[in-house]
């Protein structure tokens, strides 16, 4: 047989996963010689032998890789043979300052850890701190490149002897392990009271107790700090509600197997996939009330929907706090049938992931903080999946999804770095390099000062791991935003970039579109360029144009983007401009309003005070949920959207038929306005609502009747664009029946509706629109000076 040699370069997420012992071993299997280590490009395998054998090899990288493992790049060159026997993993070489490797994202425990955990014969017993190389903290712990011990903030726990020798041990399931410790060497886990006492004996299990009567509990896990309470303890669940001061807001519950899940919620298998997967993420499906009420789960876990966000235990604490000692979860029952286990992060404020952060904003929520030593450098909360009948679609990225890497192709060679600050909603910078964007994980609100030094740490942590020093800037174009303030005091030539075409242009991203499309963005509301409040936008979109076709049509609402506080002041708005006359039929909604709060929102309506003219899709949603009842002030972001959404859902009653007329007039279109008119489908809502009939069905009613009118505009516009892929994007496609109806009716009609399957529709992932507007207009003229 021919004796060959090859070197071969691996790209993508090729750190952190276990390739490198995996290549060792499946290399000695097959009698390879060689040598494997990282680079700052990525990983570099040497592989000399008979030239069957090495093509064995690539057939077994190809078909079984390790878990996680995302093979972007992958080149193989042929060298002169040089002997030898035996296959090494040697030290990591840095090859290039300039170079950059993705960064692994963390893992879920592997059942083998979770094995070692609750074995009693294993020197790991009930070490909350057991991971592997395919497995653990990967993104939350590393500083730097290449993915090496000394490169995590695993880095100031030394090996003890024991776990030294199975490092370097091939035969041990830790060889090479980066994170490797045992309870001796490793990072360790304390209880502090609310009134700062330490508790270092026994603390999970001493935890676990307090959640039994009652109490809440902070848990510092992969990524940040979490609150749980017994999800079966309505006291406790309404005593965390109180504290929070978060009266609606749904909270996820870990579950300890899929069975249970299965038995909470309605799930697809892609639902299943999400929620199983080594991301654990939570996945918002419908609920089974039956199987909730018999597991004895509290109502007061999302009381405003009839949705419940289920996800499985994720890091070797939630496992440990699950089963005791002496269980394992593969044959014994868990001492919860369910925890609440939400974000301990406060409203409008950067995720807590600092144990002294903890103590001091936790204190007067949290009745014991579970705390560790061992430091999270990239803090991250949850990542959130909404189930549709269209596949999950992403609200929130964060642990185990981020960074998320998206590739816009090789015509984007060459362009400049970019720095992309997203919106001050729902916040998530994002970077433009050697044609790929890097998303960031969720920051939040941009209120709250130490919200906007979070965005100025992630942007810069971002650039620092992958070596680049951003040559422009981009932001929205309202001046008063802080990510545009930020933007524009970082001394870096900056690119303003319309809120709407950044949404249109994620979705193209995300959907690996490169041409033209239409695109129906809807929204709550930013800055147009006409200088009036977009959010309801039909728009002919590229990476770097976009043309505004047609719009929902305008209220002038008092309080501009503040008013989606109160849905109230919409529903007023729109409830004059449908009965100008002052016939409206009376409602509920009129018994609820004070008539000086009235008097003074005609005041400034009349004066023209704070009153700009807005075409938002989100506040007619807010408008129809308020006079539906369902919402007048919300307590968490769009609150109103998913009351409407959840009034809807309670209707079985038979589908009604609403057909999109495909002619510009009948499709209702203002031709010399190129307005979308809306007011005739509230009115019909108001007019239902008045005599009485179900709410649910006039929820229902009016989001396909609002579908339809969408899709006739859309439908007309197509034909006259010459387009066939539409683009579905903006924070109002969370709303499942919308989205649902809007994809079918387009379907319908023989186009391509596109939606967000990678990404979020909404503002979090507005930054990866940004970017690549900003790299698209670089390519053929440059950026503007």
């Amino acid at each position: 047989m021919t004796r060959v040699r090859q070197i071969i370069h691996l790209k993508g997420v090729v750190q952190g996963v276990g390739l490198r012992p995996w290549t060792q071993r499946t290399a000695q299997s097959l009698g390879l010689s060689g040598q494997v280590f990282h680079t700052t490009e990525g990983i570099r395998i040497e592989l000399e032998g008979d030239e069957p054998k090495l093509e064995a090899w690539k057939t077994h990288l190809r078909e079984e890789p390790p878990s996680g493992t995302q093979i972007e790049t992958q080149t193989c060159k042929s060298t002169a043979c040089v002997g030898g026997s035996g296959f090494r993993i040697a030290e990591s070489q840095l090859h290039s300052l300039a170079g950059r490797t993705r960064t692994p994202v963390d893992i879920a425990a592997c059942p083998q850890c979770v094995d070692e955990i609750f074995d009693p014969s294993q020197r790991r017993y009930r070490h909350a701190f057991t991971h592997c190389p395919a497995c653990g903290p990967r993104h939350s712990i590393l500083r730097d490149q290449p993915f090496d011990r000394e490169h995590t903030s695993f880095a100031g726990f030394e090996p003890c002897e024991n776990c030294a020798t199975e490092f370097e041990s091939p035969s041990s399931r830790h060889y090479w392990d980066q994170t490797i410790s045992c309870p001796e060497c490793g990072p360790q886990y304390t209880g502090r009271l609310s009134n700062g006492v330490h508790v270092d004996d026994n603390p999970i299990d001493l935890a676990a107790e307090a959640l039994r009567s009652g109490a809440i509990i902070g848990v510092k896990g992969y990524g940040s700090f979490q609150l749980a309470v017994d999800a079966t303890n309505h006291d406790a669940v309404m005593e965390l509600r109180k504290r929070r001061e978060l009266p609606a807001k749904p909270f996820p519950v870990m579950v300890p197997t899929l069975e249970v899940a299965r038995r909470l919620g309605v799930m697809s298998p892609e639902d299943e996939e999400l929620l199983t997967g080594p991301g654990r993420a939570i996945v918002v499906v419908p609920q089974r009330d039956q199987g909730c009420r018999e597991m004895g789960l509290s109502s007061g876990i999302a009381p405003s929907t009839d949705n419940i966000g289920l996800v499985l235990p994720c890091c070797p604490v939630h496992y440990m706090l699950l089963w005791g000692p002496d269980t394992h979860p593969a044959r014994d029952p868990a001492r919860f049938p369910a925890l609440l286990l939400c974000s301990a992060t406060l409203t409008n404020e950067p995720t807590i992931h600092i144990n002294d952060d903890a103590h001091a904003k936790l204190s007067n929520i949290a009745d014991l903080l579970l705390e560790h030593d061992r430091d999270i450098l990239h803090p991250s909360d949850d990542p959130i999946y909404r189930s549709t009948k269209l596949g999950p679609v992403p609200l929130r990225l964060s642990r185990s999804t981020t960074p998320a890497v998206l590739t816009l192709g090789h015509a984007f060679d060459g362009v400049p770095p970019i720095l992309a600050m997203g919106s001050d909603d729902r916040c998530a910078p994002a970077v433009f390099a050697d044609s790929e964007i890097h998303l960031s994980a969720h920051i939040g609100n941009l209120i709250a000062e130490e919200s906007a030094d979070a965005l100025v740490q992630f942007a810069t942590e971002m650039c620092h791991r992958l070596r680049i020093f951003p040559e422009y800037v981009t932001h929205g174009l309202n001046p008063e935003n802080l990510g545009t303030r930020i933007a524009q005091g970082l001394g870096t030539p900056t690119l303003p970039i319309q809120h709407h075409h950044a949404h249109a242009v994620s979705c193209l991203v995300d959907n690996e579109i490169k041409g033209e499309a239409l695109a129906l963005v809807l929204d709550g509301a930013d800055w147009g360029d006409d200088q009036t409040l977009w959010g309801g936008e039909l728009m002919r979109v590229s990476h770097a144009h976009y043309l505004r076709l047609a719009h929902i049509e305008e209220i002038e609402l008092p309080g501009g983007m503040d008013a989606a506080k109160e849905p109230w002041r919409a529903a007023h708005i729109w409830l004059t401009k449908c009965f100008p006359n002052a016939d409206a039929p009376r409602l509920p909604w009129h018994q609820r309003r004070n008539p000086g709060t009235v008097a003074s929102l005609e005041r400034m309506l009349g004066r023209g005070i704070n009153t700009p003219r807005v075409s938002s899709c989100g506040r007619l949603l807010d408008a129809a949920a308020s006079l539906l009842d369902a919402a007048d002030r919300i307590s968490y972001e769009g609150e109103a959207v998913h009351a409407l959404d959840t009034l809807a859902g309670r209707d079985d009653g038979p589908l009604a038929e609403f057909a999109p007329n495909r002619g510009r007039s009948e499709a209702g279109i203002d031709n010399a306005k190129n307005v979308i008119p809306v007011t005739d489908i509230l009115r019909q809502l108001i007019e239902e609502h008045a005599l009485e009939q179900s709410p649910s069905a006039i929820a229902r009613r009016f989001q396909e009747r609002l579908a339809a009118r969408l899709a006739g505009a859309v439908i007309h516009a197509a034909e006259e664009q010459n387009l066939n892929q539409v683009v579905l994007t903006g924070a109002c496609f969370e709303s499942r029946h919308l989205l649902e109806a809007l994809y079918a009716h387009l379907h319908a009609a023989s186009l391509t509706p596109l939606i967000h399957r990678r990404i979020p529709p909404n503002d979090g992932g507005l930054a990866v629109g940004q970017a690549a507007i900003a790299a698209a207009r670089a390519i053929p003229d440059g950026f503007p000076n």
